[in-house]
């Protein structure tokens, strides 16, 4: 059998993610933290805020089948779905919204 991505559940600290998150567009990336675009998709420190990224997601489905062997060969990052992670973060926004 080959080898392929399934998608793994981990707890994670969501505000940490946010804030260590490079987000895989078709041609560049986007740092979460300060949303500096145009990043390479090899960088890994963003030159604007200088965080360290450790994550990395793919903005849309069409990037994440063509990229994500490529991509995920070259490094370290722990990938996460991106819906998964718009959907958790949101409810954490809405929650502390109405404290």
């Amino acid at each position: 059998m080959g080898k392929s991505f399934i998608r793994v559940y981990k707890e994670f600290d969501v505000e940490d993610v946010s804030k260590h998150l490079l987000i895989f567009g078709e041609l560049l990336a986007t740092c979460n933290n300060c949303s500096k675009l145009g990043l390479a998709l090899t960088t890994r420190t963003c030159p604007e805020c200088k965080t360290e990224f450790r994550f990395a997601t793919f903005s849309s489905t069409k990037e994440r089948e063509s990229q994500m062997h490529k991509i995920a060969n070259m490094t370290d990052l722990i990938f996460l779905d991106y819906d998964d992670f718009k959907r958790v973060s949101g409810k954490l926004k809405a929650k502390d919204f109405f404290k």
